[in-house]
């Protein structure tokens, strides 16, 4: 893995790891910070008068005859030049360094921080890829997502091109008919696409054709108007594509094969494990529900039987219900039913809606007169 992309922040699609480099400069820069906004303090005054800087300019540090350790300090402008950092902007004055303000243009309130120059600099040093989500999920799960959405899990093709293993010895991992890659294991296997076809039947979505761990990832990103829905698919295809891989694993290094069925109830153990404990609203999911339904496919087999009915009921009509504070999967499929039992009619006024759900006793017809109501407020936002 290149060392730019490892230390590029998570905005800009990276580790995010600390580069010892750069902060080492900013810590050597720390220094002069201090010196120049606490001139008072003995040691300050002790090396503005063993480097005369009292009579030298504001940009100024250090005497280059005078060896020692605060020369070293003083040369780290040169690491601030070569990252194309002015030394202006981490420090500037403005009248004499005795009796100036001093503040750094890096940072809105003017103070200077190790933190924001560090970042600064791995900025300038480090690759610009494509946002990458790392909430939620666990962070050996993201790491491999990571490395797999760029080509750097160890497959046969990776191990190849360092040298390690012999691709004719060692191919597909899963079905033995093509050289394996990270798309091919994780998208392109037949075993990966069965897997695949089974959640996406789970998810009551219909059936999409990846090619690669890219395209995977950016449909579950944009998929939906709801942000809450679509990080739960996006836990969901991160887990699969985390299954999958230790499905073809236990297949080479275990002898051990597992069907495909059971890799996708794997799949869904596992990620409402991840939704129920590591979200803060997970703790009200319910495993029966979820196991049948998830409460991503709540939504769209909702809209979709709307759809397919021909019923003009506004799509804010589905943010209401999401409002609920009892709704759940169980409650969404009883109304998807009784609006397929209401055969083509088409409800179009709210008299309708009402007369149509009239025989929905109690607290369900409450709810859904509320979430209506509710979905006619925001729509009229």
């Amino acid at each position: 893995m290149a060392w730019d992309k490892v230390i590029a922040s998570k905005q800009n699609g990276g580790l995010g790891v600390v580069s010892i480099k750069a902060l080492n400069t900013a810590l050597m820069i720390k220094w002069w910070w201090r010196l120049r906004t606490n001139p008072q303090l003995l040691w300050c005054r002790a090396i503005a008068g063993i480097h005369n800087l009292h009579s030298k300019p504001p940009d100024y540090y250090a005497n280059k005859r005078i060896i020692g350790t605060w020369k070293n300090i003083a040369g780290v402008k040169k690491e601030l030049i070569k990252a194309g950092i002015p030394p202006s902007d981490v420090m500037s004055s403005s009248g004499e360094p005795e009796r100036s303000d001093w503040r750094c243009n890096l940072s809105p309130d003017g103070r200077f921080t190790i933190r924001i120059l560090r970042r600064k600099i791995d900025d300038i040093n480090s690759a610009v890829m494509a946002k990458f989500d790392w909430k939620e999920i666990p962070k050996n799960v993201l790491c491999f997502t990571w490395r797999a959405k760029m080509g750097r899990i160890p497959s046969a093709v990776a191990l190849c091109k360092r040298g390690v293993v012999n691709q004719n010895n060692f191919r597909g991992g899963s079905c033995n008919m093509e050289d394996e890659c990270a798309d091919h294991i994780l998208v392109q296997c037949p075993f990966a696409k069965t897997v695949m076809e089974w959640i996406l039947k789970w998810c009551d979505i219909k059936e999409v054709r990846f090619n690669t761990v890219t395209e995977v990832l950016d449909y579950a990103a944009g998929w939906g108007n709801f942000p809450k829905k679509r990080r739960i698919l996006l836990a969901i295809f991160q887990g699969t594509m985390w299954s999958i891989w230790k499905a073809r694993n236990d297949r080479l290094f275990g002898n051990r094969r597992i069907p495909p069925t059971k890799v996708a109830d794997m799949i869904k153990s596992m990620v409402f494990i991840w939704i129920k404990h590591r979200r803060p609203s997970g703790g009200s999911k319910n495993w029966t529900d979820w196991k049948s339904h998830t409460s991503v496919s709540c939504f769209v087999s909702l809209y979709t039987a709307f759809s397919l009915l021909n019923l003009t009921i506004p799509f804010s009509f589905f943010r209401g219900l999401s409002l609920l504070p009892s709704a759940s999967a169980s409650f969404f499929r009883l109304l998807i039913s009784a609006v397929v039992g209401c055969g083509k009619t088409k409800l179009i006024r709210y008299s309708e809606f009402e007369s149509a759900f009239d025989f929905m006793a109690g607290f369900t017809f409450k709810a859904i007169s509320f979430a209506y109501r509710v979905s006619l407020f925001l729509g009229s936002l």
